[in-house]
C-alpha cells in the first residue's frame, strides 16, 4: 500500500474493532445531543472539540457548510445547565485562499483566537494552518487568515491531519502525515512574531520510517521542559508505529527519539490517536490493531525506573468489537476516558464511550466500564476523543447517523 493510500484511506475509517476486565454500565451517565449536522451547518466532525475560557465549545467539520469545504462552529450556553445554541462562525469558501476540509482538533489561544489546520487547499493545494480571530464586538464577523500553506518547498510537509498546540510564547506546533525529506511526514513549528502573527514555518523534523516512525496523524502533547510527544501509526521497525519525543536542544535544534516502538502481533500496533501525559510522566494512548483480540490496546509508554530507556505495556486489550482512534483524557483519579467508533454485528455497532479505571492495587488490572452505547439515533462512529466541559461533563462528536446521518455533537453527563 502506498503512503498516500494508507493516509487518505485511514482518514475515513470508521473502525470495526476493539478484552480484559470489563463492567457494563446499566445505569448512570446520560447522553444528550446538542447539535445534528445536516449539510448546510457542516458534515463529519472528525476532530475533538475545544472548550474556551468563555464557556464556549468550538469544533470543525470536514465537509459541508455553505460551500462544501467544511466550517468552524460554536456552541454557547446562556446559563449553567441551560440549552446550547449552535452557530457557524466561518465557512471555508475558496480552497486556494481559505484552505479546505479541516480534520484535526481545534485550539483556542490566549486571546480567544481559534487555531486549526485543513487537509487540503492553500496556495499549493496541500493543506494549511489557519487562525480565526474573534470580532471586536459581540455578534460581529470572525476573521480567518492562513498562517501557512504547506508544500512551499520540496522538503516541506503536506496534508496536516493533526491539530495544533501552542507554547507560552505563542508559537504553534503540529505534524503533517506526508511530505518532508523522506515523504513520510514532519513535525513543524509556526513561529510567532512577538506572540502573534505573521508566522514563519520551520520543519523541525522529517520522519524516515524503518526504525523511525512514519506518517503521524494525531495532535502533539507538551511534556516537561518543552518536550513534544506524539504518535505515528507506521514505521518503528515492523511498521506497527510507535510513540516519539521531540526534545529542544541548544541553538534551536531538536532531537527526535522513538520512545516506544510497537511490536505488533498480540502486542500493540498502529496508534492513530495521540497521548495523554500523566502526572507520573507516563504516556497513555490507544492503538487500533494488535493486542490479544487484534483490535488494539490501551497502553502506557513510560520510562524504565533508574534508566534512560522506555518501554510500553498494554494496560487493557480492547474487546473485538471496536478499536479506539481518539486521544484519551483523564480525571483526577487517573481514570482514562475514550471512544470507539463501533463494529458490525454487535450491541456496540454504533460506538461507545468508555472509562478505564486504574488498578486498586499495584500490578492489578485496569477495569473498563462502558459508559454509553450509541443507539444510532443519537449518532454513531465517535472518531474523536473527548473534551471536559462545564460541570464535569464530557463533550464529543460523532461522524455518522443522528437525524441526518452525518454526525452530531453530544454531551455526556454523570
Amino acid at each position: 500500500m502506498t503512503n498516500t493510500l494508507r493516509i487518505l484511506g485511514a482518514s475515513l475509517l470508521i473502525a470495526f474493532a476493539a478484552s480484559g476486565s470489563r463492567v457494563h454500565a446499566q445505569t448512570g451517565p446520560t447522553v444528550s445531543i446538542l447539535l445534528n449536522f445536516t449539510g448546510s451547518n457542516g458534515l463529519y466532525p472528525f476532530g475533538a472539540l475545544a472548550y474556551g475560557n468563555n464557556g464556549t465549545l468550538y469544533g470543525a467539520t470536514f465537509a459541508g457548510g455553505k460551500y462544501g469545504y467544511g466550517d468552524v462552529f460554536q456552541l454557547t450556553q446562556g446559563f449553567p445547565g441551560g440549552p446550547w445554541t449552535p452557530a457557524v462562525l466561518f465557512n471555508f469558501q475558496d480552497p486556494t485562499t481559505d484552505g479546505a476540509n479541516p480534520y484535526g482538533d481545534l485550539l483556542v489561544g490566549f486571546n480567544g483566537t481559534i487555531y486549526g489546520t485543513t487537509t487540503r487547499g492553500g496556495a499549493y493545494g496541500l493543506g494549511t494552518a489557519f487562525a480565526l480571530e474573534p470580532p471586536e464586538q459581540q455578534g460581529g464577523t470572525w476573521t480567518e487568515s492562513v498562517l501557512c500553506s504547506f508544500g512551499s518547498a520540496p522538503d516541506d510537509g503536506v496534508y496536516p491531519y493533526s491539530g495544533l498546540v501552542m507554547d507560552f510564547d505563542g508559537n504553534l506546533y503540529g505534524t503533517t502525515s506526508l511530505g518532508g525529506t523522506y515523504g513520510l511526514g514532519t513535525v513543524y513549528e509556526l513561529i510567532a512574531s512577538f506572540g502573534e502573527g505573521p508566522y514563519e514555518e520551520t520543519v523541525l523534523y522529517s520522519f524516515a520510517g524503518g526504525t523511525d516512525v512514519a506518517n503521524p496523524y494525531a495532535t502533539l502533547a507538551f511534556g516537561t521542559n518543552g518536550t513534544l510527544y506524539g504518535t505515528a501509526p507506521y514505521g518503528g521497525g515492523v511498521d506497527a508505529g510507535g510513540v516519539f519525543a521531540l526534545t529542544p536542544q541548544f541553538f534551536g535544534d531538536w532531537d527526535e527519539s522513538v520512545l516506544c516502538a510497537f511490536p505488533g502481533g498480540t502486542n500493540s500496533a498502529n496508534p492513530y490517536g495521540g497521548v495523554y501525559v500523566g502526572e507520573s510522566g507516563g504516556l497513555y494512548g490507544a492503538t487500533t490493531n494488535g493486542g490479544t483480540t487484534g483490535a488494539g490496546t490501551m497502553y502506557r509508554c513510560g520510562q524504565v525506573p533508574h534508566t534512560d530507556t522506555w518501554d510500553s505495556i498494554a494496560i487493557y486489550n480492547m474487546p473485538s468489537y471496536a478499536s479506539s482512534y481518539g486521544t484519551p483524557v483523564a480525571d483526577v483519579t487517573g481514570a482514562l476516558y475514550d471512544t470507539t467508533p463501533g463494529a458490525h454485528g454487535s450491541q456496540e455497532n454504533n460506538g461507545i464511550i468508555f472509562k478505564l479505571s486504574p488498578p486498586s492495587q499495584e500490578g492489578g488490572p485496569w477495569v473498563e466500564t462502558t459508559l454509553y452505547n450509541f443507539p444510532g439515533s443519537n449518532g454513531s462512529g465517535p472518531r474523536a476523543g473527548l473534551t471536559w466541559g462545564p460541570g464535569g461533563a464530557l463533550f464529543g462528536t460523532t461522524v455518522g447517523l443522528g437525524k441526518a446521518g452525518t454526525g452530531t455533537v453530544y454531551q455526556l453527563t454523570f
